[in-house]
């Protein structure tokens, strides 16, 4: 359940990579955890904002916190009297990425950050400097990191083989799990706490999911960010028949356009590109066709416009060697597409210049008729 807040000591902004109006709010604990703080961040320019609250962090009071670079850093009191604990966690998930010990400042505590330095001041005037190297896409690689637990539950032995406890092939436990009668309920079972996060996502569990053809499970992988576009590319190339609907998630997936070409050059088989791009140009055909939201209404998860040129261009890149040997029709149309997109981006850049253009020039004629004086009619009759 949610913990307990108190009065709301502030709010700062959040900006992730992905998000630029996450806000972040803090409220001091009632009762016994009087000393501990509570988060909780909301993005403002979603369809109906809702705070989502962060795990709640532990015992130990808080001295001082900021947020910074998408990060909530606090400073606690740790075991010794004379230090404190500097803990930095993802303002989203609320996720830890590090964790150092530091000396005590007595006092109260004055801080100001400016790019990742913050600055502490005490109240006899000593001062400190903490310094946060955390790039912004180091949150891909903690999400879900935590403490080690041990394997416990029906997916023990998976766990083990994702921590690279127990081999994936010929291990009797693991080889049950996926037996003919149990082979979906484990996948579901794993999809499940894949989104709980229960279980990490590491190159032997990617390995065995796209082994073992668990769709449910590959899908799950591919909506968590920490999930590379290598592993992600790992999970495409499974499904060589295109039945699972991984091509959807990983044409919609955020990703880095070089990180993309090196994983679909290394990891996207020679075999499965005609399908793929013939699934493309179809999604690309239907765009032309009906209008966006009602491409959106007949097939819901579809990738926009954008995004399937934007994938098409990382295939054209990192794929390229593979391209020339496909046949010649085949990649006439996809130039034939992509010229298409090209020109329809066009036209409406210049429609929207046009039709701006025009409205500022009908809002400066208003403006300029309504400086003038009026016209006034004089008639002279002669009497």
């Amino acid at each position: 359940g949610a913990a307990p807040r108190g009065g709301l000591l502030g709010a700062a902004l959040a900006n992730t990579r992905d998000e630029k109006d996450r806000v972040l709010f803090c409220w001091r604990g009632v009762g016994k955890k009087a000393a501990q703080l509570c988060f909780a961040s909301a993005v403002l320019d979603a369809p109906a904002p809702s705070l989502q609250e962060l795990p709640h962090r532990g015992s130990g009071a808080t001295a001082a916190w900021l947020c910074v670079r998408g990060y909530v850093a606090e400073w606690v009191q740790a075991g010794e009297a004379s230090r404190l604990s500097l803990t930095v966690r993802d303002a989203r998930f609320g996720m830890p990425v590090a964790s150092e010990e530091v000396p005590k400042k007595d006092g109260t505590w004055l801080l100001s950050t400016a790019g990742g330095t913050t600055l502490l001041v005490g109240s006899h005037g000593e001062l400190a400097a903490v310094q946060l190297a955390l790039p912004p896409f180091a949150l891909q690689l903690v999400i879900g990191a935590g403490e080690a637990q041990e394997a416990s539950g029906p997916l023990a032995a998976i766990h083990e083989v994702a921590a690279g406890k127990r081999p994936a092939e010929g291990d009797p436990s693991v080889e049950e799990l996926f037996s003919a009668k149990k082979r979906k309920a484990t996948d579901e079972a794993l999809a499940t706490e894949v989104l709980a996060r229960s279980c990490r996502p590491t190159e032997a569990l990617i390995d065995i999911v796209a082994r073992r053809r668990c769709w449910a499970s590959a899908r799950a992988l591919l909506v968590l960010p920490e999930v590379d576009e290598a592993l992600a590319t790992q999970l495409l190339a499974a499904d060589a028949e295109l039945e699972a609907c991984l091509l959807a998630q990983a044409v919609r997936r955020p990703s880095t356009p070089r990180l993309l070409e090196a994983a679909l050059a290394d990891h996207l088989p020679a075999s499965l590109l005609p399908g793929v791009l013939e699934v493309l140009l179809q999604w690309l055909d239907a765009y032309r066709e009906f209008t966006a939201a009602e491409v959106e209404e007949a097939a819901p998860g579809i990738p926009s416009e954008v995004e399937i040129t934007r994938f098409l261009s990382a295939v054209a890149d990192g794929c390229l060697p593979s391209l020339l040997r496909l046949n010649g029709d085949l990649l006439e149309r996809v130039v034939e597409a992509l010229s298409l997109v090209a020109q329809e981006r066009a036209r409406t850049e210049n429609l929207h210049a046009v039709v701006r253009a025009a409205v500022r020039l009908g809002a400066d004629g208003r403006r300029q008729r309504a400086h003038e004086a009026p016209a006034v009619e004089a008639v002279l009759v002669e009497l």
